[in-house]
């Protein structure tokens, strides 16, 4: 395998921002639309607050990113048969302290009860149990029941203790065709496992906890981005992907999918069917795959997502998809001050207060990120680099 760069890789920063963008609209529109079998912006057939409430695949494509991206580091690592324990003593503690320590710090602070406003779910009950199992990085089997975006996290950490031995093992596959297949192997075993597995389920609550939140069952998007680094590492299928019929073509073609889901209203919130058991996180996985090899190839929409904005918000987005939700309250707290929403139509009263609610976050996770996530990156860079 020839030697590559990934110095394009800066327009991912745009898709990472629209993945926390999606799960900021997710969380911010679910109190302000009561009933959801009620189109909450409708335009003929198409509701448009659908995907406001759909914003919960934006977890989805942060899988896919950091599959790529975790994927991308290993293959250059490995290339030219470099030993593989080396490797490993440098890489797991970096991935570590990229993502516990302010993890562990926004934990804290919601045990302690140090968010505003914010109250623990059944806050009197075996908090010293839960904090432990959180720590360990167990709220997948669990229930993440501290702060709920944070079962995400325990699939990632997992995903990250078993990346090395995987893509180690793929490099010794010479045939980039074999390595190719068992991957995508791999990602046919999810919805396989969900249709023999995964307990029948009919309402969003219990999907999300016994199917969406599994690690066993949540690897789509991972292993979609392992797909495509692997393709994207091999010459001669990067030289295919990068033409611009081709990369335009995977990066509509994904969008329209993303789209189309988008819109069709909720998603598994009014009830989960078979299809969304088993299939729905591989087919948005695959849409967002599509979405990021078109603009790896510059295709349609490569500009846009090189914007500056976008890369500041992918730059705080780890911070910001810690401590939204626990601001959502002390947002509309502030909000009321200048509002009634209680007396407001919704729609309107949303309008009112998203504003606050992203001016908060993005002023805490900005903070968050400047004091305790980047000088810890930095400091791991500094000490574990040299390692490898």
């Amino acid at each position: 395998m020839s030697s590559y760069s990934l110095n394009r890789v800066a327009v991912l920063d745009g898709l990472r921002a629209l993945a926390i963008v999606l799960v900021l609209c997710r969380h911010s529109i679910k109190p302000f639309w009561s009933d959801l079998s009620v189109p909450y912006i409708p335009i003929g057939s198409v509701d448009l607050g659908a995907i406001f409430i759909n914003g919960w695949v934006g977890v989805d494509l942060f899988f896919v990113l950091s599959g790529f991206l975790i994927a991308s580091h290993l293959i250059r690592s490995f290339e030219g048969d470099r030993p593989f324990w080396p490797i490993f003593r440098s890489y797991i503690p970096r991935r570590f302290f990229r993502i516990a320590p302010v993890y562990y710090f926004v934990l804290s602070v919601a045990v302690l009860g140090l968010f505003p406003f914010y109250i623990l779910p059944d806050s009197a009950g075996d908090m010293g149990w839960r904090y432990v199992y959180h720590l360990l990085f167990f709220q997948d089997y669990w229930p993440s029941d501290i702060i709920v975006v944070f079962w995400s996290l325990a699939i990632e950490i997992k995903f990250y203790l078993l990346a090395p031995f995987l893509i180690y093992g793929l490099l010794k596959l010479r045939d980039w065709r074999v390595r190719v297949c068992l991957i995508m192997v791999l990602v046919g075993s999810q919805p396989l496992s969900r249709f023999l597995f995964a307990p029948e389920v009919v309402g969003y609550e219990a999907y999300f906890e016994e199917v969406r939140t599994s690690f066993h069952m949540c690897l789509d998007g991972l292993l979609m981005g392992v797909l495509a680094a692997f393709l994207w590492a091999d010459e001669c299928v990067r030289r295919v992907l990068s033409g611009k019929m081709v990369a335009s073509g995977m990066f509509v073609s994904g969008l329209i999918v993303f789209l189309g889901f988008g819109f069709s209203g909720p998603l598994v919130d009014l009830g989960v069917s078979g299809f969304d058991k088993v299939w729905l996180q591989a087919v948005v996985s695959a849409a967002f795959m599509f979405m990021l090899l078109g603009l790896m190839g510059q295709g349609g929409g490569y500009k846009f997502f090189q914007g500056g904005a976008l890369t500041f918000i992918a730059l705080i987005s780890y911070s910001l998809y810690l401590v939204h939700l626990p601001l959502l309250y002390l947002a509309e707290i502030m909000g009321l001050r200048f509002f009634d929403y209680m007396v407001m139509d919704e729609r309107l009263g949303y309008v009112l207060y998203l504003p606050f609610f992203l001016v908060l976050s993005v002023f805490v996770a900005t903070a968050l990120y400047v004091f305790v996530e980047k000088p810890v990156i930095d400091w791991s860079k500094r000490r574990f680099l040299h390692q490898e």
